[in-house]
């Protein structure tokens, strides 16, 4: 749970609600295993920790339908891509922007809340010629 919480604060704002939604749904099995074990029961001898892992099932399936939970999937990063001097852009297979260092975002002019999980050709409608490149080169191979 901490590491969830630690993640939730250093990632990017489309990653947070991704997170956001795993710890809130995560809340219903920790409070009724809890209140079972301490002996506050709701419904004496009827232990609701299997209960709340529906709860918490139904939260997660209503984040994967409604706010497309686990769409934008985290791109393992090194601290030296974070550091580059060199923009890095990554797409899904969807063409989107999954991931972005800060140099690109200085590149682009814009931050990476507002790109991530946009389409290529909304955020760089400017640059069609390398969009539309990118594209052709990695057909090619």
């Amino acid at each position: 749970m901490t590491v969830m919480i630690s993640a939730w604060f250093q990632s990017k704002q489309p990653y947070r609600r991704q997170i956001g939604i795993i710890l809130f749904s995560s809340i219903f099995p920790i409070i009724s295993g809890l209140a079972y074990t301490s002996g506050l029961d709701l419904f004496p001898g009827l232990d609701i920790t299997p209960i709340s892992f529906l709860i918490t099932g139904l939260i997660i399936t209503l984040g994967v339908i409604q706010f497309g939970l686990f769409d934008l999937a985290p791109m393992a990063r090194h601290l030296l891509i974070e550091n580059m001097d060199d923009g890095i852009l990554v797409l899904d297979t969807r063409d989107r922007i999954v991931d972005l260092n800060p140099m690109a975002e200085n590149i682009i002019a814009a931050s990476a809340g507002s790109v991530l999980g946009q389409p290529i050709s909304e955020v760089l409608a400017s640059w069609v010629h390398l969009s539309k490149g990118s594209r052709r080169a990695l057909n090619s191979k």
